[in-house]
């Protein structure tokens, strides 16, 4: 566990996602994501919230990134373009969010 020491200041400023790449390919976010970010001096523990109905914690403000981008990753790869016979519900919603908020852009040359 981190400790932080009282007088600290912590970055907790919001966490703005406009773009993502998935296996090679860039996806670039219709509005840029959102993302709230607070800190639980307690615990010792950044905490984020925001769209996609999306709750994460993590020691540093670092890891909360990877691991924010780690899950959009997967929203995309396994609920917007993976075999949508294989899933239902929830999932569904969640892949077709992430196609309406998310656009495949060309890649530079």
């Amino acid at each position: 566990m981190v400790t932080i020491d009282p007088k600290t200041e912590v970055d907790v400023s919001p966490i703005m996602v406009s773009e993502i790449e998935v296996d090679g390919v860039r996806l670039v976010a219709k509005e840029p994501l959102k993302f709230e970010v607070t800190f639980d001096r307690e615990a010792g523990l950044f905490d984020l919230e925001g769209p996609l109905s999306i709750y994460l914690f993590a020691e540093t403000r670092e890891l909360l990134l990877d691991i924010l981008i780690d899950d959009l990753e997967i929203f995309w790869r396994d609920f917007a373009i993976g075999d949508q016979h294989t899933i239902d519900g929830s999932a569904k919603r969640l892949g077709t969010e992430m196609r309406r908020i998310f656009h495949e852009a060309p890649n530079a040359t």
